[in-house]
């Protein structure tokens, strides 16, 4: 099964879904974009079990993938970029569990945080969240 989570703005939990069977979560894409405004502008997110980004925490185990792109330019006016990422992982899910989209953006007009979570279902059970 595939997960869509999108955001068009920053923050922590700026998206967030729960998983509908027990399974493992078997890669997510996460795909960043906008049009930075001057040098320096920057995109970020992660996805993660936490209801809380950990972009600048140490040892943290809630986080399955995380991304950051900056733009650096020295002329006037606006720029799109971006980048795409795809990581392939063998990570356990149990129903009911929620997974967080946390994005940052300084200096972009138009940011867009997309990750789509790729699933392998094992069979159904009651909603539980563990973590």
């Amino acid at each position: 099964m595939i997960h869509k989570l999108f955001s068009s703005v920053a923050g922590d939990a700026a998206a967030s879904l729960d998983i509908r069977e027990d399974g493992r979560i078997t890669g997510i894409l996460l795909v960043l974009a906008g049009t930075g405004l001057s040098d320096g502008s920057i995109l970020r997110a992660e996805v993660s079990f936490a209801s809380t980004n950990g972009f600048s925490s140490n040892d943290t185990t809630a986080a399955l993938v995380g991304n950051e792109v900056a733009y650096e330019f020295t002329t006037s006016g606006g720029s799109l970029f971006g980048a795409t990422i795809f990581v392939p992982l063998d990570e356990p899910a149990q129903a009911g569990e929620r997974l967080y989209l946390h994005a940052f953006g300084t200096s972009v007009v138009g940011p867009r945080f997309t990750a789509f979570v790729y699933t392998d279902a094992k069979g159904s059970r009651p909603s539980v969240r563990r973590r």
